[in-house]
């Protein structure tokens, strides 16, 4: 009889904390990450940083890996998170709008995990949200002040 051995990589404190001091970072020089969460790859076993930005659209994916690397680099937390651990995509994708619809924005969620979860037909085995898509700007006027002007 055969036996199957589930390896699971292991998400460590130094991960975590580091990834909020990259979104800490990467907020103070205006690099606005709308979604960010660490999703585990079970084909792997590894974990990836997943950063959501509409940026990617205005300034490209490479521009914003080397700002990324840059911060990594300036945080001295390149030995805990490195670049390949990140991927930086359009909050229009799947995995994104699953979680967005099922939990609601919120600009910090403080490291909710969630573990085998599916939302609208998308998988995620593992993953510990920072944040999910940040919350609309206030209008300066609101409809109903307009209207009585």
């Amino acid at each position: 009889m055969a036996e199957t051995v589930l390896v699971r990589a292991e998400l460590t404190s130094g991960m975590i904390a580091g990834g909020r001091a990259l979104l800490t970072g990467l907020d103070e020089i205006g690099v606005r990450v709308d979604t960010a969460f660490w999703l585990l790859d079970e084909e792997i076993a590894e974990w990836s940083l997943v950063l959501a930005t509409r940026l990617v659209r205005t300034d490209g994916p490479r521009i914003l890996y080397r700002k990324v690397n840059r911060m990594l680099t300036k945080l001295h937390i390149e030995e805990v998170i490195w670049i390949d651990m990140i991927s930086i995509i359009d909050p229009h994708t799947r995995v994104v709008e699953a979680l967005v619809g099922a939990l609601g924005m919120t600009e910090s969620v403080g490291g909710m995990r969630l573990e085998n979860a599916v939302f609208g037909g998308v998988r995620i085995p593992a993953c510990l949200i920072y944040r999910l898509a940040a919350k609309p700007k206030a209008r300066a006027r609101t409809v109903r002040a307009a209207a009585a002007e």
